[in-house]
């Protein structure tokens, strides 16, 4: 999540929710496809693949080297806080330290 500010200091709302994301590989298995918008969509449940009805929830690149992914909010905006939810997916051994190592946030 991204929270933008008003001149008083305060937040506002959501600045990325909904807004065009794009990410440098879709991931596909037999769930779907995990498409870069499943980052921002405002769901915050960190189960992969959705347990009602067995589709992709979250966003998923191919492993590669310099993954990236982005979203346009559509303007100049102040950004205060930038909140990342990690994916629940430690039975695969996945560790949660080497996920976000290299995360940069940064202005374009």
């Amino acid at each position: 999540m991204l929270s933008a500010v008003n001149c008083e200091g305060l937040a506002l709302y959501n600045v990325a929710l909904n807004r065009p994301a794009y990410q440098s590989s879709v991931f596909r298995d037999s769930h779907g496809k995990y498409l870069a918008g499943l980052a921002n969509d405002g769901n915050r449940r960190t189960a992969v693949v959705n347990v009602d009805n067995g589709t992709a929830q979250c966003s998923r690149s191919v492993a590669g080297t310099n993954p990236w992914w982005t979203v346009d909010i559509g303007r100049p905006t102040t950004v205060v806080v930038v909140n990342l939810i990690n994916v629940q997916d430690a039975d695969k051994g996945n560790s949660v330290h080497q996920r976000w190592k290299w995360v940069i946030v940064r202005d374009p």
